[in-house]
């Protein structure tokens, strides 16, 4: 039975073979990786069986030994070449994974490394109104927060897609409900306080603006435009839009109009930058537009022309989700830049602090200080969290010389902490820690109207 208890016709809905070997497409790899937010495990296993919306069909995937197979429950009569032909445009089959990984792995040896761990993570080729207003949602929020506002939005202001054979969802108790993404049209009437109380925040505002702005330009048809257009182009449009910055508009780009050398950065990509790539990135103070644009040369000059598709591979390696795959050598790299960071972080935050009081102390009245006065004795020493020529590896072990001070060993045993270690999502996406805390299962989730809010990227 449907949601909502309608008895559902019989009609066979078989499996069919999309035609591409595992190491062309990886499922979970490439629909859990945060660029899109419509899919979910129902057994909360890598291989599936998967299900999501491919524009108003609700498609089912899963892994076999040699391939992927799919089924169509809300069609399951139409032709399996069209479905095939729909499936493959999604997932870019045109384009050869296995060469563009042979390519990459020439770049370096962790980079090598990681692609051996995560094989088969490919790039949607999304329907852009989606990606857009999903991406805009994405700001300053997690993936499991995200995944509930859309699944809430969809079902507010979509279109219902009806199921019309269960049997591929196997013993569930009730389905999902499915729906299609809401039209800009639709979403430009939406007042404001409706679309906060579905969970979007100040967001609210930027869904409604966006959607108007959309329709003086074109509607659907100027995003897809955009697909025509340079990397430097596009960007430059989408962040006249209300919502969307440079991350934004390149997550967009990259995820649906077919920028495949664009770099949506991000303090997590700007880590890798700094730690893989060029460590001086590190004097710089903010992500200003040189330093967006500086971060994205370094990927493009590495990895070519699909770069954009590359990064998605090392951005997932960040995520909790894929930790346990990598190999050790390339986690205690990450750990260990982690650990210098907060490291780092914290000793600012002390030099800021010890500023502010010494400002306070000049234009507090003088008074007289006794000699054997703990101030007067204090050097300031024990302020300093660990000497900047000190190498990684050393510090990370606690075997630093001059030794770490009370308080640097003390972040040292906090920052080591496995759940404190757990690296960070985007989509991109802030808010990544909570997830470390949960397991596969939170794909688990209903694609309509389902209330999870508390997964986290």
């Amino acid at each position: 039975r449907a949601a909502g208890g309608m008895k559902l016709p019989l009609v066979a809905c078989m499996w069919h073979r999309l035609g591409c070997g595992l190491s062309e497409l990886r499922l979970e790899a490439t629909l859990a990786n945060g660029q899109a937010f419509n899919w979910a495990s129902l057994g909360g296993e890598a291989g599936g069986p998967w299900v999501g919306v491919v524009g108003a069909q609700v498609i089912m995937l899963k892994e076999t030994e040699a391939d992927i197979e799919f089924c169509c429950p809300s069609a399951p009569e139409q032709s399996p070449e069209t479905l095939r032909a729909d499936l493959s445009d999604h997932f870019q089959l045109g384009t050869p994974l296995g060469e563009l990984y042979t390519h990459w792995r020439s770049a370096d040896a962790r980079t090598s490394a990681v692609l051996d761990a995560l094989p088969g993570l490919r790039v949607l080729r999304q329907e852009p109104t989606e990606c857009l207003f999903s991406f805009i949602c994405s700001s300053n929020n997690n993936i499991g927060r995200i995944t509930g506002i859309l699944a809430r939005l969809r079902a507010a202001y979509g279109t219902q897609i009806p199921i019309l054979n269960a049997e591929p969802f196997g013993e569930l108790a009730e389905l999902p409900a499915f729906y299609a993404f809401p039209t800009i049209e639709r979403l430009a009437q939406v007042p404001d306080e409706e679309l906060r109380a579905l969970g979007l925040g100040y967001r609210a505002r930027f869904i409604r603006e966006t959607a108007t702005l959309l329709l003086e330009k074109g509607g659907a048809d100027w995003l897809l435009e955009q697909r025509q257009r340079s990397r430097e182009e596009v960007q430059t449009s989408l962040v006249e839009l209300c919502g969307v910055g440079r991350k934004v508009a390149d997550c967009v780009a990259l995820f649906s109009m077919d920028q495949t050398s664009t770099i949506p950065v991000d303090v997590h990509v700007w880590q890798i930058a700094c730690r893989d790539y060029d460590p001086s990135l590190h004097e710089a103070k903010s992500l200003t537009p040189a330093v967006y644009e500086r971060v994205g040369a370094l990927f493009r000059s590495r990895l070519g022309s699909h770069a954009g598709w590359a990064h998605s591979v090392l951005f997932a390696a960040e995520l909790p989700l894929f930790r346990s795959r990598l190999p050790e050598e390339v986690l205690q790299q990450m750990d260990e830049f982690k650990a210098v960071e907060r490291l780092k972080s914290a000793q600012k935050k002390l030099d800021k602090k010890d500023s502010a009081e010494t400002q306070s102390q000049k234009s507090a009245p003088k008074t007289p200080k006794s000699p054997s006065s703990p101030a007067s004795l204090n050097t300031g020493a024990d302020k300093k969290l660990f000497v900047k020529t000190t190498p990684t590896s050393a510090i990370v072990k606690g075997q630093a010389e001059p030794p770490l001070s009370n308080l640097a060993a003390e972040i040292l045993q906090e920052v080591l902490k496995p759940a404190a270690l757990t690296p960070g999502a985007q989509g991109m996406q802030a808010g990544s820690e909570q997830e470390s805390k949960r397991a596969r299962p939170r794909h688990k989730i209903a694609l309509g109207s389902g209330s999870n809010d508390n997964a986290a990227a």
